[in-house]
């Protein structure tokens, strides 16, 4: 059976959505990883619902790959990514070389830069345990990686 959306829900999604990316943030922050997974859940369910919430959640996900938050820019393009990868890609792959200040903590960076290279595996088709095809799948679109980065993600190194 299709839900039926009303006016508002979207919005009220990601309300949901912004708080719960919030609290996870605080919890990763002070090392409260239980709290941190049980927030992410509903970080999930909330980008679920929007993504199925019709033309206005889709929209306001495109609008949130233009976060200053990275996790927030993160999650909503691998969620655009279904609808709109050739937009959502180059936001995943920034991601892999950002340079994200304070106040994220080491775990942040790299959940931030994991599910970010993970989505992009997996729109490639690719191993995520083999990511060495990937920058020159990035490089075929026109998104260079910085060769260092390009250099491991290949095994150069």
């Amino acid at each position: 059976m299709t839900s039926i959306h009303s006016a508002g829900d979207a919005e009220r999604l990601i309300e949901r959505f912004l708080k719960y990316q919030t609290l996870q943030a605080n919890a990763q922050r002070r090392n409260d990883i239980p709290a941190a997974n049980r927030h992410v859940e509903k970080v999930t369910e909330s980008l679920d619902a929007l993504a199925k919430s019709g033309k206005e959640g889709r929209t306001l996900l495109e609008k949130l790959m233009r976060d200053t938050d990275p996790s927030i820019r993160g999650r909503a393009a691998r969620r655009v990514m279904e609808w709109d990868p050739d937009r959502a890609i180059p936001v995943l792959a920034h991601l892999l070389f950002e340079s994200f200040g304070p106040p994220r903590v080491p775990v942040e960076i790299v959940n931030i830069r994991l599910e970010a290279e993970h989505a992009l595996l997996k729109y490639f088709g690719l191993d995520m345990f083999d990511p060495t095809e990937l920058p020159d799948r990035l490089a075929a679109m026109g998104i260079e990686l910085p060769d260092d980065l390009a250099r491991r993600l290949r095994r150069e190194n």
